[in-house]
């Protein structure tokens, strides 16, 4: 069995002989290509020399300008960290990760992502990631960019291999997902949710929300309709539900006038009791 919905994803990689090495993992996994975000040259003769009989997988390399562009078909998109930098549901185990999103990889466009060898994921490159995953270590030092990709592709063919699965209902892509939170970032900004909070911080909580609720593509077009019926009434809110938006306070000249020390009002009240 092969990993065919399976795509690694190599964010700004520097050192041509990793991307070699990860090229024949994938091939010994039966990948057909990887992708690249960046301008690496693939045809170093570092990358060469690694990829060994995995050089029709690097040739086969698709490059991207964007992180956002190169997951935007996925149905789950998983990022790999060292530790938690952001604030953010902390990585689990891959174990974990892929135990419990097995029957999706099995069937649907999965990315698994990897950062830099330097520096990781960026914020705005975690915000893409449905899920987080950690490869632990006795003292929590961090792997080799390849050694990282060839560990995460066996977990992944251990548990394929370890039975079959069945086919669940469409998850939505990464495409799906942004055009949601776009309308959701609209809908905010009109209803003024955003005052006194931070819009970057409220969106990265709006998306993790939405990645970890396990969303599939028929759950979508409500959500959407919600978003834009809210965004629409906004503009009729009168107040807490049972208030009466018609109802006229008393005219306040009205009360003093009907005070007891009005003497008007005294006399009215005289000539009724005779």
């Amino acid at each position: 069995m092969s990993l065919a919905h399976v795509e690694i994803v190599l964010v700004g990689p520097q050192y041509p002989g990793n991307v070699g090495a990860i090229a024949r993992s994938a091939h010994n996994f039966g990948m057909p290509t990887i992708k690249i975000v960046g301008d690496l040259d693939v045809t170093d003769v570092e990358a060469r020399k690694m990829a060994l009989y995995g050089r029709d997988v690097l040739y086969n390399t698709r490059m991207f300008t964007s992180l956002a562009d190169a997951v935007a078909d996925s149905r789950l998109v998983i990022g790999t960290v060292h530790q938690t930098r952001f604030k953010r549901t902390p990585p689990a185990p891959v174990w974990d990760i892929v135990t419990r999103h097995i029957d999706t990889i099995a069937s649907m466009p999965t990315s698994i992502v990897f950062g830099r060898e330097d520096n990781g994921l960026l914020r705005e490159e975690i915000d893409l990631c449905h899920a987080l995953m950690v490869i632990p270590s006795c003292e929590s030092l961090s792997f080799n960019l390849a050694h990282s990709v060839s560990m995460v592709l066996y977990e992944i063919y251990k548990n394929l291999c370890g039975g079959v699965h069945g086919v669940h209902l469409a998850k939505p892509s990464q495409r799906d997902f942004e055009e949601v939170f776009e309308i959701a970032d609209a809908m905010f900004h009109h209803i003024d949710f955003y005052r006194g909070s931070q819009e970057k911080s409220v969106m990265a909580a709006i998306r993790e929300i939405a990645y970890r609720s396990n969303l599939y593509t028929r759950d979508l077009p409500l959500i959407r309709a919600i978003m834009h019926r809210a965004s629409k009434s906004s503009r009729f809110y009168t107040g807490p539900r049972g208030a009466n938006p018609t109802e006229k306070k008393p005219d306040k000249r009205t009360d003093e006038e009907s005070t007891p020390d009005d003497p008007d009002c005294s006399e009215s009240a005289e000539s009724e009791t005779h």
